[in-house]
C-alpha cells in the first residue's frame, strides 16, 4: 500500500511540474426538470487542482444536457466555485456557457477557477451548477434547478 501511495505521489509531482491538469474526482450530477427533454442531465465537476510551476488553481466546470425536442430550444448552464470559510460558503469564481440552440445537445461552461497564492491552509470547496431553458431568445427564461458537486478539501 505504501508503494502505491508513493507511486501516486510521484506521478502527481511529475504532472504538476509538467503543467498538466490533474482531475481528482468525477462530476456530481442530477436529473433536471422534465421540460428539458428525456436525456436531461445537469452536472458540476468536483473542484480539482490545476497545477503548474508558476500557479496553483482550484477549478471546476458545469454542463447541462437537454433534448430531444420536437423543435429548437435554447439552454445554458452556470457553474459557481464555492469556498468554505468563516462558517459559510462563498462564491469565489463563476462561468456561464453560451446559449445552446438545438433540438438536442450539451451546453458546457469554460473552467471556473481561482488562483491560490499559498498552500498554507486547507479549505473545503464545492461547485454548484444551475441550468436555464427558454423556447427562443425572446421568450422568458426558466430556471431548471441546481446541483452541487461533492465537497473536497484542497490547500490554497
Amino acid at each position: 500500500m505504501i508503494r502505491v501511495r508513493r507511486s501516486i505521489a510521484a506521478l502527481s509531482a511529475v504532472l504538476a511540474f509538467s503543467g498538466a491538469s490533474v482531475v481528482l474526482a468525477a462530476p456530481a450530477s442530477a436529473t433536471v426538470s422534465s421540460s428539458c427533454g428525456t436525456t436531461r442531465k445537469l452536472s458540476a465537476s468536483t473542484p480539482y487542482n490545476n497545477d503548474s510551476l508558476l500557479q496553483n488553481q482550484i477549478s471546476t466546470r458545469g454542463s447541462l444536457r437537454c433534448g430531444p425536442f420536437a423543435s429548437e430550444h435554447q439552454w445554458k448552464v452556470t457553474v459557481l466555485l464555492e469556498q468554505y470559510y468563516f462558517g459559510a460558503w462563498h462564491v469565489v469564481a463563476s462561468e456561464t456557457s453560451g446559449w445552446m440552440t438545438s433540438k438536442s445537445g450539451t451546453a458546457t461552461t469554460n473552467v471556473a477557477s481561482v488562483s491560490c497564492t499559498t498552500t498554507l491552509m486547507a479549505y473545503e470547496w464545492r461547485a454548484q451548477a444551475t441550468g436555464y431553458l427558454r423556447l427562443s431568445s425572446t421568450s422568458p427564461t426558466a430556471r431548471l434547478g441546481s446541483t452541487f458537486s461533492n465537497t473536497v478539501t484542497r490547500d490554497c
